[in-house]
């Protein structure tokens, strides 16, 4: 054989031999089961132990955040069950008489020109409705309520007895009757 052919038959040889040399050193540490964790240095080992330290307390108060949290949710669900078991709203009863301006020969009279009962203050369009309902139109009618007629009013449009007191409805709507 040539001396160029044994110089390529080195050379293989060569290279098989540091291939496998590599190949050994590079699937060794691949298949050897250490992690990259196990191979780093007692520094980083300290770095991880705090990071898992503070991991760890920041957990803990967020433990003691959510069972807070629970406890208020208890708490406001209790609130919540007694506002519930609470009485219902109370409805005023009275035995006054139907004012006499809210029927007959009034009512229709009423009913024929009514006024805007919203200028009286505390009385809105559903109030004006309920009024509307129960016979009432005009200032007028309510400038003419005696207090055994508010008494009715206040019971039958399910209102607190003395808002129509209160608000000065009467007085109010004899203001307005007069400046009509």
């Amino acid at each position: 054989m040539s001396y160029t052919a044994w110089e390529i038959i080195l050379f293989l040889l060569f290279a098989f031999v540091l291939g496998f040399i590599l190949g050994w050193i590079w699937f060794g540490r691949l298949f050897s089961g250490k992690t990259e964790a196990d191979n780093n240095s007692a520094s980083d080992k300290i770095s991880s132990d705090a990071d898992l330290e503070a991991c760890r307390a920041k957990c803990a108060k967020t433990e003691a955040e959510l069972a807070t949290a629970h406890a208020r949710i208890a708490q406001l669900q209790g609130d919540l069950d007694a506002a519930a078991s609470a009485p219902k709203k109370q409805t005023f009863t009275t035995s006054a008489p139907k004012p006499s301006a809210f029927s007959g020969d009034a009512l229709e009279a009423a009913k024929a020109n009514p006024d805007d009962l919203k200028l009286i203050k505390g009385v809105g369009p559903i109030m004006e409705k309920v009024l509307n309902e129960h016979g009432c139109y005009t200032f007028e009618q309510v400038a003419n309520l005696s207090d055994q007629d508010v008494e009715w009013v206040a019971a039958n449009i399910n209102t607190f007895p003395d808002r129509i007191t209160r608000d000065k409805w009467v007085e109010q709507a004899k203001k307005l009757a007069a400046e009509k």
